[in-house]
């Protein structure tokens, strides 16, 4: 007897491959077109108009690009303490921003760390602990570590920061946001000037319900030091962009004391789709005033004139993140952005000058 053949079956096997084709030729499309689109003039945009009011009203827009010191510096100096920080300021002063990381304790504290755990940078393994996640200890349980000790020093490569005074120990403690802001305080005013005349760059680390109580407590820090004119609040977490959006930058607040943000990651991608077409980008509703943006990210080079150039049409500044190479520096510079955030600092000062 002859085997019955099941040609629904074949069908829908078929209907699969076909669907699942279609899905790999569109990626592959999209894939090309991306990086390809940004070297495709924006039609009407040819370079910067800095006599534009539009750029005349963002103040972080720049004819000369700002370099910004990543976590403090961390090529220098352990990343994100004290000392990175009080480093950046002695050796820089008011020629370089600062970039701060802030994360949510399990008490609260406003704590300045990038990671969400303080294994990689610390000696908690070498004291026992498994994993020292940020949320899940109180503060003075995680004063304990020293943030240093697995800095190696960029020349020799040794761990340099294990055995030091108890005063440099100090400040490779665990510091909290207000702790930063106090030292940066404390030098501008040693020196004559103003909190205000430096820029600081607070990302908020955390999302949803904790990221929204970090971007209330960095917006009650900025109130209380009086550097809402002089700071950009980063918060890649759509939630928390969001938050800040409709219920800190609420419009009975004085535009003077709403927070300057930069557009999160969903915001950035939404950014470089409407560039990739030259479309209207004000359909958006955009509310971001600044861009920080990968060098180049899935295989994108986001470093492109043509990608400033229609930023700077509707307003907003653009940065660079996370750039050490002196090459890419140099790029970045002749292309137009407005900063460039870098753990190698020294040589990025130099450059740029």
């Amino acid at each position: 007897m002859a085997k019955e053949i099941n040609y629904s079956k074949r069908k829908s096997v078929w209907s699969v491959v076909l669907t699942l084709f279609c899905i790999v030729l569109c990626l592959a499309i999209v894939l090309i077109a991306f990086p390809l689109s940004t070297y495709i003039p924006r039609v009407g945009i040819n370079g910067t108009d800095f006599e534009s009011e539009i750029v005349k009203q963002n103040k972080y827009i720049n004819k000369d690009i700002n370099v910004i010191a990543h976590r403090g510096g961390s090529l220098e100096v352990p990343e994100n303490t004290l000392l990175a920080f009080k480093n950046t300021l002695n050796t820089y002063g008011f020629s370089a921003g600062i970039e701060i990381d802030v994360r949510l304790t399990k008490d609260g504290y406003l704590v300045v760390s990038h990671d969400a755990t303080l294994d990689r940078v610390s000696n908690c393994a070498q004291l026992g602990y498994m994993k020292c996640t940020i949320a899940e200890y109180n503060y003075n349980e995680l004063k304990r570590f020293n943030l240093g000790y697995n800095f190696q020093d960029a020349v020799s490569g040794e761990y340099t920061y294990r055995n030091v005074d108890d005063a440099t120990l100090s400040d490779l403690r665990l510091c909290t946001l207000n702790e930063v802001l106090s030292a940066a305080k404390e030098y501008a005013e040693y020196n004559g000037r103003s909190i205000k005349d430096l820029t600081f760059y607070i990302d908020i680390k955390d999302g949803g319900a904790r990221g929204m109580k970090a971007a209330n407590k960095v917006y009650n820090a900025m109130k209380a030091y009086g550097i809402i004119g002089n700071t950009v609040v980063e918060c890649f977490t759509d939630s928390v962009a969001r938050y800040i959006d409709d219920y800190i930058n609420t419009p009975d607040v004085r535009p003077s004391q709403r927070i300057t943000r930069a557009a999160s990651t969903f915001e950035i991608w939404q950014f470089y789709f409407n560039c990739m077409f030259n479309l209207d980008l004000t359909k958006t509703n955009f509310k971001y005033k600044v861009l920080s943006m990968p060098y180049s990210s899935m295989g994108i080079d986001f470093a492109k004139s043509t990608i400033i150039d229609y930023a700077h049409k509707y307003g907003l500044a653009v940065n660079y993140w996370t750039v050490n190479d002196k090459v890419k520096l140099a790029y970045v510079e002749t292309i137009g952005a407005d900063g460039v955030i870098t753990d190698n600092v020294s040589p990025a000062l130099r450059m740029m000058k």
